[in-house]
């Protein structure tokens, strides 16, 4: 055999062994990366829409509360007297009020919610406070809270 053919045999026979034991450990690290950061996105996006529907809920119930005294002020109705009252309040579906702080109350898991709906009246500016709380893993505290401001005319 002569020098230019051992050369060539040399050649093919390193290219022949294979991946070395690095190159292994190096594209299995990288895989592993891989599959970790798409794990920890899909798991971020996962929680961002679960909290985004929970919102949404919340809103859905203050807005429900809001069109409730709205719709006693447009129909000049009396029951808005009885929801100008200086104690937190929320209103059920039969358009009474009832007090937040009664035991058993149903403002707290309103509507068989895990929800809980809190309407305060400032007399002086004539402003409703709806406050809609629920538990929640978006935050340190565990509990999430959603407010709306209406103000009657006048």
């Amino acid at each position: 055999m002569n020098k230019e053919q051992r050369t060539k045999n040399n050649k093919q026979s390193r290219s022949a062994r294979g991946d070395t034991i690095v190159e292994v450990i190096l594209a299995t690290a990288l895989i592993a990366s891989a599959i970790g950061l798409a794990y920890s996105m899909s798991n971020h996006n996962l929680s961002s829409g679960v909290s985004a529907g929970q919102r949404s809920q919340a809103l859905s119930l203050a807005q429900s509360q809001i069109e409730r005294i709205k719709n006693a002020y447009l129909t000049n109705s009396p029951i808005l007297d009885s929801y100008k009252i200086d104690k937190p309040f929320c209103i059920l579906s039969d358009g009474t009020e009832e007090d937040v702080a009664r035991s058993a109350s149903k403002c707290a898991n309103f509507d068989s919610s895990p929800y809980s709906v809190s309407i305060n009246y400032n007399i002086a500016t004539l402003v409703f406070t709806t406050d809609v709380s629920w538990s929640s893993s978006s935050n340190d505290t565990g509990q999430d809270q959603l407010t709306l401001y209406y103000k009657l005319p006048g």
